[in-house]
């Protein structure tokens, strides 16, 4: 009895087993792996190099002083942030000993010149009226006249060794000299930084200040050395102030034969146009977009889509990869030739769950 009650048991629980078996799958469905292409189409493309830069006056110039003295006050405060006119003094030098020493010189010119009259009257009277009337235009307070234009041979030797030639070219350089004094603005400006002030002493070389040009102004940009040769003088230039919503326009109008060892770039200088408009500063920062011209039968990938020098592609549903000629490069682009057209070039980068030879489903992007 008690052995037919076991086998009855074991035999209800076998049964029940079978009821409750999850059935195995018999094929497990291999999940799509996605590629994000675009289909490439060989094309003229317009190059734009963009970057940014500092504005540069056109003129900059560290004024050092010609001749000792004192500074003196000319109405045009030596200060920095100081703007000028063109014409003014910015700074003079005390020139009172100077000129009293030229004025005492001219005057020992005088009774040089005094002296020989008498004798040119007699050995060549056809001179003396020039002479004389060189003599009366003579002042101690003002520049030489024009010494008088000798044909005669004589009348030079004469003159010569009377040494009013030496004296006369001596004077000159004087009063040259004494237009040292005072530097005149040479352009409408302004002071940028001042290195001596009123009442020093100053000698010959000592820098006094530096001074730029406010109303000509230019911005210095960096290019990639890669793109320089697509840069050219004349090319047009949209430019952006930071922050503000305000564009200007420019042009190139240099570019720099010396590549920056640590940037690998090329200084390219812009000429701003219209600066009146809105001020700007010497220093400031700006956007700017020149417009390089164009390139031939090439196209245009994001840059996130390289692989090196390599994309990938996809050919019958396959993964592949090749080499690319690259032509250009910008920001976030780069222009590429050896692509047939109709070629699926992966724009986005390849997952690291696919790898060569893999099946993929191309997904186009436009």
């Amino acid at each position: 009895m008690s052995l037919l009650l076991f086998v009855f048991i074991i035999t209800r629980l076998s049964n029940n087993a079978k009821k409750f078996d999850i059935p195995e799958k018999e094929q497990t469905t291999e999940l799509n792996k996605y590629v994000k292409v675009a289909k490439v189409k060989n094309d003229t493309n317009h190059i734009i190099i963009e970057g940014t830069g500092r504005i540069i006056s056109s003129r900059k110039i560290d004024v050092s002083a010609e001749v000792q003295g004192q500074l003196i006050n000319t109405g045009v405060t030596l200060k920095a942030g100081t703007a000028f006119k063109q014409g003014q003094i910015i700074f003079g030098i005390k020139d009172t000993e100077a000129r009293l020493a030229l004025q005492a010189r001219k005057s020992i010119f005088m009774n040089l010149v005094a002296n020989i009259l008498p004798d040119i009257k007699i050995d060549f009277s056809e001179s003396y009226d020039k002479w004389k009337n060189f003599f009366e235009q003579i002042e101690p307070e003002k520049t030489l006249p024009e010494i008088p234009i000798i044909n005669n041979v004589k009348e030079r030797t004469f003159i010569s060794v009377k040494n009013i030639f030496s004296e006369y070219y001596t004077i000159r350089a004087e009063e040259e000299r004494l237009k040292k004094y005072f530097f005149v603005a040479p352009f409408n400006g302004s002071i940028t930084d001042v290195y001596a002030e009123t009442g020093a002493i100053v000698n010959p070389g000592t820098r006094v200040a530096t001074i730029i040009k406010t109303e000509e102004l230019e911005m210095e940009m960096a290019v990639d050395a890669n793109n320089i040769a697509y840069v050219s003088s004349g090319m047009p230039v949209k430019l952006f102030i930071n922050g503000l919503n305000k564009n200007l326009t420019g042009k190139v109008i240099r570019v720099g034969n010396h590549i920056n060892t640590q940037t690998q770039s090329v200084p390219v200088y812009i000429k701003i146009d219209d600066t009146k408009s809105i001020n700007l500063y010497n220093g400031m920062y700006l956007s700017a977009q020149i417009s390089a011209g164009v390139i031939n039968n090439c196209f245009k990938l994001p840059r996130r889509a390289l692989n090196s020098r390599d994309v990938f592609y996809v050919e019958d549903s396959i993964l592949k990869k090749t080499t690319i000629d690259i032509v250009f490069t910008s920001s976030e682009h780069v222009y590429v030739k050896g692509l047939q057209d109709n070629t699926l070039i992966a724009v986005e980068p390849i997952g690291s769950n696919i790898a060569l030879g893999n099946k993929v489903t191309p997904e186009l992007v436009k």
